[in-house]
């Protein structure tokens, strides 16, 4: 099974907060300087509400598992309500493990020298077939071949509802589960539970406002004076960046052009990866070394925890409502 991926912005922005900002389950991260613990994240001014919001524990991957089956049997409830047979899928055998390297912490130099952002450095392993797992049925292919095109047809609109069209260029539609057949029931009756707090329209307002601070954090007079020297840093280095997000941004748009003109299954031309991931590796090393240099998961850290801490306290009330409206669904 040969698998490919395309980036987004946001998701390679994630990837690299997680790589490079080195947060990590250790609790003993000095005060003033290191990458961020985990635990110092849950004790941010908001991350001790995003806790409470969240009810506790993250769910495993054996409560994922379970939750896909759960699923699975809601879905097929509802197609048999609708005419239809349907088998539930088993969707494990799909779940791919995340490529780890015992050698190297993700957090540090070494780890960055050989995979960069993790973008087109790990080509080879995405296409590589998936060793000891057998490929993936469809238990209703069969039953879904023998159908005319107009049974087809109804088939998947109750699976799926109706697909909106909407004109290239303009906003896609919001999803809205009442309006994705049984697939949208059944993840809407597991998995929603999961963000009821952030389903709550009473408090989307609030919401709204708590994304803004994360703009704040990037027009912040400190921030932009940390972007500044991150900036003079990388251009010392060899490059011509205002931002680390503008350096993402530029690896995210080589890494999708390998995939512009791609028509089959074996990918783009691997020489052109190559190509793009050694620039990959070495922009994210300097941005690495640029970073450690500067303290600057630190000190946007103590800017977004200042940040946080005066919404806070002129929020207080509505958070403290949000959170007990949330326990007690």
């Amino acid at each position: 099974m040969t698998r490919t991926r395309r980036w987004t912005a946001a998701a390679a922005l994630a990837c690299t907060a997680l790589l490079l900002a080195g947060c990590s389950d250790d609790t003993e991260a000095d005060g003033d300087s290191g990458p961020i613990s985990a635990e110092e994240y849950e004790k941010s001014p908001l991350g001790a509400y995003y806790a409470k919001l969240s009810g506790g524990e993250q769910p495993t991957d054996e409560d994922y598992a379970q939750m896909s089956a759960q699923s699975e049997e809601i879905v097929a409830a509802c197609m048999l309500e609708q005419g239809f047979e349907y088998e539930p899928v088993d969707n494990s055998s799909m779940m791919s493990e995340p490529v780890t390297d015992e050698e190297f912490d993700p957090s540090s130099r070494e780890y960055v020298e050989k995979y960069g952002y993790g973008m087109t450095t790990m080509f080879e392993e995405n296409q590589a077939p998936v060793e000891d797992t057998e490929e993936w049925v469809d238990p209703n292919a069969e039953y879904v071949e023998a159908m005319s095109e107009t049974e087809r047809t109804a088939y998947y609109e109750a699976l799926y509802g109706v697909q909106q069209e909407y004109v290239e260029g303009e906003e896609a539609p919001a999803y809205d589960w009442t309006t994705a057949g049984c697939q949208g029931k059944g993840q809407h009756e597991v998995y929603d539970e999961l963000n009821g707090a952030w389903n709550m329209e009473e408090f989307a307002a609030l919401q709204e406002e708590i994304s803004g601070i994360y703009e704040q954090l990037q027009s912040d007079p400190a921030m932009t004076e940390l972007n500044q020297k991150w900036a003079t840093c990388m251009a010392d280095a060899g490059y011509d960046y205002d931002t680390q997000q503008a350096a993402m941004d530029d690896i995210v748009e080589q890494s999708n052009a390998l995939y512009e003109d791609v028509t089959d299954e074996s990918g783009p031309d691997k020489a052109k990866v190559d190509e793009v991931a050694a620039t990959e590796i070495a922009v994210a090393t300097a941005d690495f070394d640029c970073r450690k240099e500067l303290n600057f998961e630190r000190k946007t850290f103590e800017i977004q925890t200042k940040l946080e801490q005066a919404f806070v306290d002129q929020h207080k009330a509505e958070l403290d409502a949000w959170v007990e409206a949330a326990t007690q669904k």
